[in-house]
């Protein structure tokens, strides 16, 4: 199954791409294999601001890849290990994970994916929703639950009494939800640090 989305960077990264013309124009690697005998490797630098990505779920391999036109090899975004429940996922939850896998310096992870010298580090999926209690366990082995408090307290408006409500309700947590989206701004919380919190939460036994 192929699905189609797009991701998009904080800020535009360049990358450097070899456009072969024959037989078609396609993206070849920067080495002598791969490139005509009489040719050498001349930098050709592009800029994006996006890139469109396409999904493939390989139910045999129990595999997720994204192709990302026009990087030529593809970004191993889950394994067999989170294949179920990542099967399940949005194409934002997808375009989250592609932006994650990126990291603080996409431009040298799509380059080395160019070149195809390495891949990204593949970490655990990140939850789309955890349990309330994980989440207050997780906050107060942090030592920030006390914080959550008074930042619920301090919220004015109509968002401000969604969220409260949909804290003290019990709830589960979506990482992408209103509460989420709202009470990490509040307690200074990197996406980075708020996706590593689902995943330990996610980890809890009882």
């Amino acid at each position: 199954m192929i699905a189609q989305s797009t991701i998009r960077f904080s800020k535009p990264v360049t990358i450097d791409l070899r456009i072969a013309t024959s037989p078609r124009p396609r993206v070849v690697q920067p080495d002598a294999a791969t490139l005509s005998e009489d040719s050498t490797h001349v930098p050709e630098w592009h800029e994006f601001e996006e890139l469109p990505f396409y999904l493939h779920y390989d139910a045999a391999a129990r595999e997720i890849r994204a192709h990302l036109a026009p990087i030529p090899h593809a970004l191993p975004l889950y394994g067999p290990a989170d294949f179920a429940a990542a099967a399940a996922d949005t194409m934002e939850d997808h375009a989250a994970r592609v932006l994650q896998l990126l990291g603080t310096a996409p431009a040298s992870a799509l380059q080395a994916l160019c070149d195809g010298t390495e891949l990204p580090a593949m970490p655990p999926r990140v939850p789309r929703e955890i349990a309330n209690w994980r989440a207050r366990a997780v906050l107060e082995l942090a030592g920030l639950l006390s914080s959550v408090e008074s930042a619920l307290a301090s919220m004015d408006g109509p968002e401000g009494i969604i969220v409260r409500h949909a804290w003290q309700s019990g709830a589960p947590l979506a990482r992408r939800g209103p509460t989420v989206s709202a009470l990490a701004p509040a307690l200074g919380l990197s996406e980075e640090q708020v996706d590593s919190m689902f995943i330990q939460g996610a980890a809890l036994t009882v």
